[in-house]
């Protein structure tokens, strides 16, 4: 909830949240190193969570010991709302060795949404709190949301 907070006050403080900054599949969203405190929070996470789950998961020889090795290009906090906004995000590979979403809020805040991916058929819909990690080769894409508002960061 404080990083949902932190987002969403970051994005009235500075005239809203970005819409074109990703050409190819373009998100509503704020980019993690623009914002200080979005920043300060994401470095925690990573530290202390994120790091060390990516390197059980990736291996200590590819990404390093508790994930001292994984180096972030384009961290951002993205916003998909049902209702005036950005409901999904189309099919696309990422520009990255290793991808990672992790869920701000809860299911209970919108209907459908989670990040779908072609090889399973199925959308995959984390609890708040809770990580995707996936290679950034894996063909994926954002699920349309039917109702409320979804929050990630990638």
């Amino acid at each position: 909830e404080e990083a949902m907070l932190l987002a969403e006050e970051a994005a009235r403080a500075h005239g809203g949240w970005t819409t074109a900054r990703h050409y190819a599949v373009p998100t509503t969203d704020l980019p993690v190193h623009d914002h200080p405190k979005l920043l300060s929070w994401f470095r925690r996470a990573l530290r202390s969570r994120l790091g060390p789950l990516l390197a059980a998961q990736f291996g200590e020889e590819e990404v390093g010991i508790a994930g001292c090795r994984v180096r972030i290009f384009d961290a951002f906090f993205v916003k998909y709302c049902a209702f005036g906004g950005q409901r999904y995000l189309p099919v696309h590979t990422d520009q990255s060795t290793h991808s990672f979403t992790i869920a701000l809020n809860g299911t209970e805040d919108y209907g459908g949404g989670g990040t779908y991916f072609c090889d399973l058929g199925a959308a995959i819909r984390p609890e708040r709190g809770h990580v995707l990690s996936f290679d950034g080769d894996l063909l994926h894409g954002g699920d349309p949301i039917t109702w409320g508002t979804r929050y990630i960061v990638v």
